[in-house]
């Protein structure tokens, strides 16, 4: 069953982190009602950051897709947003998320996606470091991830984190990090006890269904 915003484990995983220039973001899980916010910032992504994510020049957001980044059955499909807390109406600025594969459950497909102009500060990190923690509660061990040889931001990010880059098509690299809990990096912080509860949320309630499918052959936001 997809999370909605008045679920109290919602409440429950809300985090605030500070970041090393001093931005604060506020972590919490992503719900049907952040459909708005997930097309606002989309239409803030450069043509460029566009093309990272997606491999392809997506003009908008199929509704499709939409369902699919929205709703979401934390076990085998996990999303964390982060907030710009200090900026006016305290936009969303951050999402990651993972997708556990079909044919190996003890991987996941991962994605990171940053707002243009608050890259480079961290977020990602922090955000890929919590989805770690999250997977390795839920079983999963590997992550893994398709990126553009053409982002050297995050091959650059990927090897920072450990993970072996390797070719896999034509301009395209695989990305594979091994997880651990010392990789995870939050330990006893607010943040680590946040995203436990919500790793207890999903054992204990989420349906056992199989991998979501990607619709439209996106990569995913």
């Amino acid at each position: 069953m997809p999370l909605d915003e008045k679920d109290p484990f919602v409440a429950a995983c809300i985090t605030l982190v500070t970041m090393r220039d001093g931005t604060r973001i506020r972590i919490r899980p992503i719900v049907r009602s952040d459909r708005e916010q997930i097309e606002a910032g989309f239409e803030h992504l450069s043509a460029a950051s566009r093309r990272g994510r997606f491999f392809t020049p997506l003009q908008q957001l199929p509704e499709s897709l939409l369902r699919y980044l929205t709703e979401l059955d934390y076990r085998n499909h996990v999303a964390l947003g982060a907030a710009a807390v200090d900026d006016p109406g305290e936009p969303g600025v951050a999402i990651a998320r993972y997708v556990r594969c079909v044919d190996e459950p003890d991987c996941a497909e991962a994605a990171v996606t940053v707002l243009d102009e608050y890259q480079r500060r961290g977020i990602a990190t922090v955000l890929l470091k919590a989805l770690a923690l999250i997977a390795l509660q839920s079983g999963i061990t590997r992550f893994c991830a398709y990126v553009q040889w053409g982002n050297p931001e995050v091959v650059k990010l990927a090897r920072a984190l450990g993970a072996s880059v390797k070719h896999d098509s034509v301009g395209v690299a695989r990305v594979d990090v091994a997880l651990s809990a010392p990789a995870a990096g939050i330990g006893e912080t607010a943040l680590g006890v946040a995203l436990r509860t919500l790793a207890r949320r999903e054992a204990s309630l989420a349906p056992r269904g199989a991998t979501p499918s990607d619709p439209e052959g996106s990569r995913h936001v």
